[in-house]
């Protein structure tokens, strides 16, 4: 039998999140993870992840871009939604869409 879900406490990820004496890609995955929603989409207010990884906005890009890379985030992941991948989330009751995401097909930005 394959179990569907682990349960993890938002703040045990938040908290390594924030953590200095984590590796920075680790503290982003995890306040990623800390955030997730039913969507797999984490919500940041802009600016929030260069505060919380202590970098700037190309550090955390870099970031985003490894995250990718290492499949912790999909490729629609940007510095103010991290997006989990599918194979880690159960998105079989979204009906709503990313609000970020709405608006960054239209060309602006949602902060």
């Amino acid at each position: 039998m394959v179990d569907r879900y682990a349960v993890h406490y938002r703040a045990g990820w938040e908290a390594i999140g924030i953590d200095e004496s984590t590796p920075k890609l680790t503290r982003l995955v995890a306040l990623a993870y800390a955030r997730t929603d039913s969507r797999g989409h984490a919500r940041f207010v802009r600016g929030e992840l260069m505060q919380k990884l202590g970098t700037n906005k190309q550090g955390v890009q870099k970031l985003i871009e490894r995250a990718v890379r290492d499949r912790w985030l999909t490729d629609l992941s940007c510095s103010e939604c991290l997006v989990a991948p599918e194979h880690i989330t159960d998105r079989r009751y979204v009906t709503e869409s990313c609000p970020v995401h709405a608006v960054r097909a239209g060309g602006e930005s949602a902060a």
